[in-house]
């Protein structure tokens, strides 16, 4: 699709085929299903992701204490990983999978639950409370909405549903710098006739 629209946009094959290469992760799918076929390799897989997910944490808590990163111009202080967006989004998926491990079979002993959960609760402090990527956020509401929906049925998925919308809430309204983020994409939308090719809210809209 993605190569198709560029050549109807008169970008040419040449594009096109740009386009097709930089998807080239896309190929990895078969292999990573055909390596998580049976249930414990996903089971090691989480374990080990949320472990990974839950040192990140603790060392961007110290990062942005110190006011380090690896950009020499931070924005924000603390970015570990490659951009705000991929951090925020890393930081979700590793809060959400350690929710789903923590209040299920993944984790088998009470101690190792609690441990999971106490991980949990760093990974999506640290996602909520510092991270400027917008894009964690929204991510973990759409993933805890829909694994809500998928492992429940009824009125109970429906009060996780309404649950995880107050959480979303709670976090932006309590969060300065969530509240900080919201408020400038309304103000980008709002002022996008005059400033979209210079917004990054704006941009999308042009887009």
């Amino acid at each position: 699709a993605s190569a198709l629209y560029s050549v109807l946009l008169g970008a040419g094959w040449r594009a096109a085929l740009h386009g097709m290469v930089e998807w080239r992760h896309l190929l990895l799918l078969p292999v990573v299903a055909a390596a998580f076929a049976e249930a414990e390799p996903r089971r090691r897989f989480v374990r080990a992701f949320v472990a990974f997910c839950a040192v990140a944490a603790a060392i961007l808590f110290v990062a942005i204490l110190t006011k380090w990163s690896k950009d020499p111009n931070p924005y924000p202080p603390g970015l570990l990983f490659r951009n705000t967006v991929t951090q925020a989004l890393l930081l979700a998926l590793g809060g959400f999978l350690a929710l789903v491990a923590g209040s299920s079979s993944l984790t088998r002993s009470a101690r190792e639950k609690s441990i999971v959960l106490i991980g949990a609760a760093a990974i999506l402090g640290v996602l909520v409370v510092y991270q400027t990527g917008r894009s964690g956020s929204g991510a973990l509401i759409v993933m805890a909405a829909v694994g809500a929906l998928l492992r429940f049925r009824g009125r109970t998925a429906i009060a996780l549903g309404l649950m995880v919308s107050a959480l979303a809430v709670g976090s932006i309204a309590f969060s300065p710098v969530q509240k900080n983020r919201c408020s400038e994409a309304v103000r980008e939308l709002a002022q996008r006739d005059k400033t979209a090719a210079s917004t990054s809210m704006g941009l999308r809209t042009l887009i």
